[in-house]
């Protein structure tokens, strides 16, 4: 039997005390019967010094007579009963599970330990957060590095396929001279112009694209009919091939997508323009608006890095683009928490064009960093 002091403060919860415990001088071993509760109606809250399970109308509760790292402890649910695993801080044996002491002391250890757990967590919290950012932040760098080796690797293989052309240019020259000089060396020699002799000739009637006999009535009329046919399959030929090459187009078909609210679809428009056009920066940076609005801030920052890229040099022309490609990239950096990558975007943008709305995005960032 144990005599110690419980802090209740509703008279209509069940204290519970049949439970077990055992010690080593380790570890701590407490069993507390559920009464048939179920997991999903248990409440359990363990500390360093205060270990409490609710069940109502029961309550179980202890204010435990040393610490414990909460850290190496656990609680496990099951065969109707939970049981604590805790490690003791200090390897001796305790003889008492309970605290002795007043009510005033027992409430305010409580409140310490409590106070201790929460700022833990706080911690705790904060450091996932940290480390899940910094994560996005690593993908969002991989994904630029990818993006200028992909760059490298296309301008390499360009040069090496001029390098290729310009060798086939030269050695078709060098054939082209060398037989003009042949040709020439011919000219020059007096050849024995040689007896003609006999032979047979082989005559070979073209095909018609008529069943008729060929007339000269009507030869100007069936070539006329035969140009017209050929052009017009060539004029089909070209807007076939014309729809599936061209960027504008699936440029055009994005903007539609986008201004209906289907980004994904405007995604995949955008994204068929600049395989055909690669170097058109607009193309990135309306990809990056696309990623921005389904809450994508890695690939928005990637698609407006490369669209900034891609404005160079930096013209009167592409000064609206170039803000909009700073300002997307911004809202992108902010989402990852980069706030101060993300004033560098926004200031960037505001230096290009000075507008009351991006200056009120600075102090609003700049007042959150404070």
């Amino acid at each position: 039997t144990h005599t110690h002091t419980v802090l209740l403060v509703d008279d209509m919860v069940v204290p519970v005390k049949d439970f077990q415990w055992s010690e080593t001088a380790a570890t701590v071993e407490i069993i507390v019967p559920l009464k048939g509760a179920k997991k999903a109606k248990t409440d359990i809250f363990a500390c360093d010094l205060y270990v409490k399970v609710n069940f109502p109308p029961f309550i179980f509760e202890v204010d435990l007579a040393h610490p414990v790292d909460d850290d190496e402890s656990k609680a496990v649910i099951g065969n109707g009963v939970v049981t604590f695993h805790l490690k003791k801080k200090e390897n001796k044996m305790w003889n008492s599970l309970y605290f002795k002491g007043t009510r005033e002391e027992l409430l305010q250890r409580r409140m310490n330990a409590q106070e201790r757990y929460r700022v833990k967590q706080q911690d705790s919290d904060k450091t996932r957060k940290q480390e899940a950012n910094e994560k996005d932040r690593e993908a969002v760098r991989r994904q630029m590095k990818l993006e200028e080796e992909e760059r490298q690797r296309r301008e390499d293989k360009i040069e090496a396929e001029k390098k290729i052309f310009d060798d086939q240019i030269e050695r078709a020259n060098k054939v082209s001279k060398a037989h003009a000089d042949e040709m020439e060396k011919k000219k020059n020699e007096k050849e024995e112009i040689p007896i003609r002799t006999s032979g047979t000739i082989k005559i070979s009637f073209s095909k018609r694209q008529f069943s008729t006999p060929e007339r000269e009535t009507y030869k100007e009329q069936e070539e006329e009919w035969l140009q017209k046919q050929a052009e017009a399959r060539k004029a089909i030929s070209q807007a076939n091939e014309s729809i599936e090459h061209d960027p504008l187009w699936y440029a055009d078909k994005g903007r539609t997508f986008f201004q209906n609210g289907d980004y994904q679809s405007a995604i995949n428009a955008f994204t068929s323009a600049v395989a055909l056009d690669p170097a058109n920066g607009r193309l990135f940076a309306m990809r990056a608006a696309c990623h921005l609005k389904l809450s994508d801030p890695q690939a928005t920052c990637a698609d407006a890095t490369k669209a900034l890229s891609l404005f160079t040099p930096a013209v009167p022309a592409n000064a609206t683009e170039r803000v909009k490609a700073h300002l997307r990239r911004g809202a992108a950096l902010e989402l990852l928490d980069d706030h101060e990558s993300a004033l560098r975007d926004y200031k960037e943008a505001y230096a290009i064009r000075p507008d009351p709305n991006i200056q009120a995005q600075i102090d609003k960032l700049t007042q959150k960093q404070m």
